[in-house]
């Protein structure tokens, strides 16, 4: 269908994916649009129509020089970009979607809320040897935690001293 539009629907087709929030359709339409210098003018027009407001786009990053634009961001309620790559002697355009999902979010409170929980008990020990003196009594048993001269392995020392009569 893309492929038989000229570059003028392409680019209402194009605008109108970025109004709708639709990413997938406009990486369709662009991926078309494959002379570097159709790109161009391409990435040229959809500039100035952001940058004018006349098509009614959402308010825009424009990214590069004049005459030679990169990427326009879009932003709003449907964030994408849409770029013009020139790396390794070809060009291409791309459609980003910008917009962070809702499965994203998720997975990084749940996982901000696991390390959180991972390093609950380290906190509480740093916080309780800050709040105890390293001479006091307390102080020094948690200093000795989890070592061979704990408080546990230290009384079982004893208790086997006495069991020995020693």
């Amino acid at each position: 269908m893309a492929d038989n539009m000229n570059g003028w629907q392409k680019l209402e087709k194009v605008q109108e994916s970025v109004k709708d929030g639709k990413p997938q359709e406009a990486e369709k339409i662009t991926s078309t649009i494959t002379d570097p210098t159709s790109q161009k003018i391409f990435m040229e027009t959809l500039a100035s129509r952001c940058s004018s407001g006349s098509a009614g786009l959402p308010s825009c990053e424009i990214v590069g020089a004049e005459g030679n634009t990169k990427a326009v961001k879009f932003k709003g309620e449907h964030p994408m970009t849409v770029s013009r790559d020139e790396s390794g002697g070809s060009s291409s355009l791309k459609v980003t979607d910008d917009a962070p999902s809702t499965g994203k979010k998720v997975m990084d409170t749940l996982r901000s809320a696991k390390d959180f929980l991972v390093n609950l008990p380290s906190e509480i020990a740093d916080g309780a040897r800050s709040a105890v003196k390293e001479t006091t009594k307390v102080g020094d048993a948690l200093n000795r935690s989890n070592t061979a001269d704990s408080e546990l392995n230290r009384r079982w020392e004893n208790q086997l001293k006495k069991a020995e009569g020693k």
